[in-house]
């Protein structure tokens, strides 16, 4: 065995080679490397080829990885998370050197390209330090990068003093992608048997086939791994089932083991006939595990929602979709009844369960511990996320929770999240609509007291702003450092779960949402900042799929469909199917496949079409998200939005529901139709033919194209340009130009961004306005004359339909004229905009100086506005006195004469 004295002689031997090496160059006109592996997911396998089983565990080498481009920083820097001090093997391998100051320093004199590192990395173990150097050379269309470091602990060290790392990569700069890598770890420290000592592993890293996780074939793959892995799965209940039945001593959690597969299975498609030999038993069983007992409730909910399956499609964020019945009234009294254990069971007063409960019907002692007889005196984040996921579960059923309950539970998860975290924002994640964060742009209402940008959004936290906050197993206090991944996706979902049922219940004061948003916020910042698909963040290896499933459940209950820049489902799912036995189709145990199913069906709930009676809408403060509601005579009162949703997640009733969509849009002013862009979108894919094509006439209608990607933003330069007008924001209306001089913006686009100009009288936009009279296209002519005339005074004729000789002569006797005109009238208006914002708070000020500035020619226009009231009126008196220096009372007669002796006296204008 080699000792820890023979390290430093090989250490500078190693680095040696790197001073020895040939000079490295980077030719002047040669790329640097960067990472683009575009759509696909690029697995990479590592294969040790020489090490010593106990610290080679002690590394904690993942032996694979599956990469996008949102696991880079920059396209060069890996975004990994390290576990152990192996993970850098990982980490230097993907990294690419930045040459561009180096270049540039050594452009005159050519030498060798030898890039500097000095890093620090943290694990939940220990801190460490890499330090040496990448060097870099091209030939070719490849790169070819050698990494020498020295690696040391910085504190204390679970096993590793000091290391040496040497990686030797090979980067394609045409596929941007790593073709291999091979590479040397030489650490020192101290074995399993207490004794120091110095082990080298050596292995080599090699690309497998990329996955393609936003094609049709990746749909297929998962449906078909979901129904070859319940398949296998059904079996093994079955066997379990005999098994259970035929025991002399029952396991304390065998309805949790065979409730947990029998969910699965539902939820997988598989007939609820087919397990009535499951329910049968489960039902017969005495209820004393708080594991088990939740997962019983979660699967009798189950029997009675059917699942469908989406139609293969590319860029899917699922692949089914669950329409929800009411349980059978047997189900729901066996819900109820272990409800009520859950209920009872609960530490009252402070929201958290333990392993077990008293199994008597009556009045329970509360938790239990782990010996099923001690009274706990403190629980667990997991006995705790499973009570409150079947609560969540009764509560859909319609068994009433209450809401003490649910308040007990978010204070719990309140109190035992991390009291601060580093600084993580969620910018770039996709909300859902029925998320909390969900923030629909038309939702918005413009307010001319304030600019666009402080425009009320339909949230009250801001996400972009946020602290990663987890949690840790215990529950009642602080984590200090040991929240991990499947804990702090419990403790999201936790608050999720709760925060959801306190509203439908009318229970949710304005200051605890506010409190359990930024929770919440903060949990899934900590969710991102952590980010691993492939491991239980900063719990290693361990409980993996346990971990996925907390984590597709606190996404989901959080109404998260992208968090940051990653498509976590997709990534789990790539993931998952990696993970999957070749031969079984399985995933290992009955628990790890029953939990991968669960992540691979996204087993949630669809939008739910609820109308109510026609009301009249009454007056008052505007509600801004509901512009869509609508009455339909005959059926009530229902939002266009919601019902278009619920068309989207289900075929069934397609006819009738189709009808219904046409009368609600039918009822919706025809200017609002285009809103509805998203959720017609969302119908073309659809199995109903009619709808397709009705979904597909309505776009072509209301937007001017059925093809996704120019309908991708039509909706949010709409909304902008809504929030302009409706705001009288004039400093936005760059945006309304952009959006005329673009030649591809759509008809009615363009129609809605000139009715909007003129409303706000514009004039601003006359001269692109002019420009769209020269158009080409007779629709954009038309369109732009319609709303020209209402901008100019007695503008002179131009027709549309003409030839392009006498339009053309038409657009310079416009131009002319406006030149002409136009910075009168452009005057007149900028004073007459003053004069209104005189009457909003929050641009008075500005108003008052412009006006003031404005000077002489403001006075009629002034005195107009004498004849308001209000402030408006006090305050265009005021400017009556400062600009005009005369002392008159605010009548409009005494100025007025006052002006007509002002014009006399200064005799015609020349």
């Amino acid at each position: 065995m080699s000792r820890a004295h023979g390290f430093a002689p090989s250490l500078l031997c190693a680095l040696g080679l790197l001073a020895a090496a040939p000079a490295l160059t980077l030719a002047k006109d040669e790329e640097a490397p960067l990472w683009t592996l575009g759509e696909d997911k690029q697995r990479y396998d590592l294969q040790l080829t020489s090490a010593r089983e106990p610290l080679a565990q002690d590394l904690a080498i993942q032996p694979k990885l599956l990469l996008s481009d949102a696991d880079f920083e920059d396209a060069r820097l890996p975004r990994l998370r390290l576990t152990g001090p192996g993970d850098l093997v990982w980490h230097f391998a993907l990294r690419l050197p930045d040459p561009k100051d180096e270049v540039q320093r050594q452009k005159k004199r050519r030498g060798p390209l030898v890039v500097e590192v000095d890093e620090r990395f943290e694990t939940p173990l220990a801190k460490y330090r890499a330090h040496g150097n990448q060097s870099l050379r091209v030939k070719g269309r490849r790169a070819q990068i050698r990494s020498s470091l020295l690696i040391e602990s910085e504190g204390k060290s679970a096993w590793l003093t000091k290391g040496n790392l040497v990686v030797q990569s090979v980067f394609n700069l045409k596929s941007g992608r790593l073709e291999s890598a091979e590479f040397t770890f030489e650490a020192a420290g101290q074995g399993t048997d207490g004794n120091a000592r110095l082990d080298v592993w050596k292995g080599a890293i090699q690309p497998a086939q990329p996955v393609r996780v936003v094609g049709k074939d990746f749909h297929l793959e998962v449906e078909t791994a979901i129904r070859e892995g319940s398949a296998w799965l059904e079996r093994e209940t079955q066997k379990r089932l005999a098994q259970y039945k035929g025991a002399a001593q029952p396991e304390h959690q065998r309805v949790g083991k065979l409730a947990l597969p029998v969910f699965a299975l539902l939820r997988s498609g598989v007939p609820a006939g087919k397990l009535d030999e499951c329910f049968k038993w489960l039902a017969s069983q005495p209820l004393e595990a708080t594991y088990s007992v939740a997962l019983w409730i979660m699967a009798l909910e189950a029997r009675s929602i059917e699942r469908q399956a989406i139609p293969p499609r590319d860029r899917t964020r699922s692949v089914t979709r669950f329409q929800r019945q009411d349980p059978a009234a047997a189900d729901k009294e066996l819900i109820k009844r272990a409800t009520a254990w859950l209920l009872r069971t609960r530490k009252v007063g402070e929201g958290w369960w333990s392993y077990y409960g008293n199994p008597g019907e009556g009045a329970s002692e509360g938790p239990l511990g782990h010996d099923h007889k001690t009274v706990a005196t403190s629980g667990d984040r997991s006995n705790s996320q499973f009570a409150v996921l079947a609560l969540h579960s009764a509560m859909a059923s319609g068994v009433e929770i209450p809401a003490a309950v649910w308040k007990e539970v978010a204070q719990e998860a309140l109190k035992s999240q991390d009291d601060k975290g580093p600084p993580q924002s969620l910018g770039g994640s996709v909300f859902g609509r029925g998320s909390p964060f969900a923030k629909d742009l038309r939702d918005r209402l413009g307010d001319p007291n304030r600019t666009l940008e402080r425009a009320p959004g339909a949230g009250t936290v801001e996400t972009a702003e946020a602290s990663a906050r987890g949690w840790a197993y215990s529950t009642g206090h602080r984590p200090n450092g040991g929240a991990y991944g499947s804990m702090s996706a419990a403790g999201a979902s936790t608050l999720a779960v709760a925060r959801e049922a306190l509203r439908e219940l009318d229970a949710l004061e304005g200051p605890l949402d506010a409190t359990l948003q930024g929770s919440l916020r903060d949990g899934l910042a900590w969710l991102l900042n952590n980010y691993d698909v492939a491991r239980n963040p900063r719990r290693a290896g361990a409980w993996y799929f346990y971990y996925a499933y907390s984590l597709e459940k606190a996404m989901d209950t959080a109404g998260v469909e992208r968090l940051g820049g990653r498509e976590w489902w997709r990534d789990l799912a790539a993931e998952l199917l990696t993970r999957r036995d070749p031969k079984t189709n399985a995933w290992g145990t009955v628990e790890d496949t029953a939990f991968a199913l669960l992540v691979l069906n996204r087993a949630t709930l669809p939008a739910s079409l609820q109308i109510g009676a026609a009301e009249r809408k009454q007056t008052g403060e505007v509600d801004p998200s509901q512009w869509d509601v609508v009455v339909v005579d005959g059926v009530g009162q229902l939002s266009v939005r919601q019902l278009l949703a619920a068309m989207a997640e289900s075929a069934h009733e397609a006819k009738e529901r189709l009808e219904l969509a046409r009368k609600a849009i039918a009822a919706l002013p025809e200017v609002d139709r285009p809103r509805l862009v998203p959720e017609l979108m969302g119908l073309l894919p659809h199995r109903h033919k009619q709808t397709r094509k009705w979904a597909q006439e309505g776009l072509i209608r209301y937007a001017g194209s059925d093809e996704p990607q120019r309908l991708e933003g039509f909706v949010a330069s709409w909304e902008r340009v809504r929030l302009t007008g409706e705001s009288l924001d004039y400093a936005h209306l760059a945006d309304l130009r952009a959006v005329i001089e673009d030649p591809k913006t759509s008809l009615p686009l363009l129609d809605h961004t000139l009715l909007v100009a003129g409303r706000m009288r514009a004039l601003e936009l006359v001269e692109p306005l002019l420009a769209q009279l020269e158009s080409a296209d007779p629709g954009r002519r038309r369109v732009a004359w319609t709303h020209l005339v209402s901008l100019v005074e007695q503008a002179p004729a131009f027709d549309p339909a003409g030839g392009a000789s006498a339009r053309t002569e038409q657009v310079a006797a416009l131009r002319s004229y406006w030149r002409q005109r136009g910075p009168a009238q452009l005057q007149a208006e900028a004073i007459q905009r003053d004069l209104r914002s005189l009457s909003y708070p929050g641009r008075e000020a500005a108003a008052r100086a412009a006006l003031l500035k404005a000077g002489r020619p403001a006075v009629p226009a002034l005195i107009d506005a004498l004849r308001g009231v209000g402030r408006a009126k006090t305050l265009a008196h005021g400017l009556l006195i400062e600009i005009t220096k005369a002392k008159l009372p605010p009548e409009v007669e005494p100025w007025q004469e006052w002006l007509e002796k002002a014009e006399q006296k200064a005799g015609p204008s020349k």
